[in-house]
């Protein structure tokens, strides 16, 4: 995802081209919840999106993972990109280009569950969220002709996993 803002949702209104539905108003009402799979840098506007299918396993441990990301030795991972800037990754037409593994920093028990650290600022972030909880709202968003594509709760949680500094390229920063 080469723009982490077409993450952002609107509430909608009935009526647009070909009766298609439009933004109500550029007010921006939440983010969706696929940005909780996501992998970021505060500094870029790049969203890496895995797709393997044991990835919503992985946990976060902020103190003590067992394990972290590092990007592929596999002949199928492009390391040419990591030198591209967003705009050039954003014009190579294909996906699935990027390998990323979970490697173990330390020998993981039988049973035991598989942890990255997601980063400081994701734990900030969660323990203001817990804090501020209020629960699931008992009316959905609602304005005369109003609606809403995408039904959401407003209060879910929503922020992109911190890929570390030394790991996230610098030809996807913005600097």
């Amino acid at each position: 995802i080469f723009d982490k803002s077409l993450m952002d949702m609107y509430l909608l209104r009935q009526g647009g081209a070909y009766g298609q539905p439009r933004k109500a108003s550029s007010n921006k009402v939440t983010t969706q919840l696929l940005l909780n799979y996501c992998y970021g840098h505060e500094s870029s506007t790049l969203l890496l999106f895995p797709y393997s299918p044991v990835v919503n396993f992985i946990n976060h441990n902020l103190e003590s993972p067992n394990g972290e990301l590092r990007w592929s030795l596999h002949p199928y991972h492009k390391s040419s990109w990591l030198n591209k800037s967003v705009e050039e990754l954003s014009n190579e037409g294909q996906a699935g280009g990027l390998l990323m593994e979970l490697v173990a920093t330390r020998d993981i028990e039988q049973g035991e569950e598989i942890t990255i650290s997601y980063g400081l600022k994701w734990q900030k972030a969660w323990n203001h969220h817990i804090d501020q909880w209020q629960g699931a709202p008992h009316e959905w968003p609602s304005e005369s002709g109003l609606y809403s594509s995408t039904i959401f709760l407003a209060n879910a949680f929503r922020r992109e996993i911190d890929v570390p500094d030394e790991l996230w390229p610098n030809a996807w920063k913005y600097l």
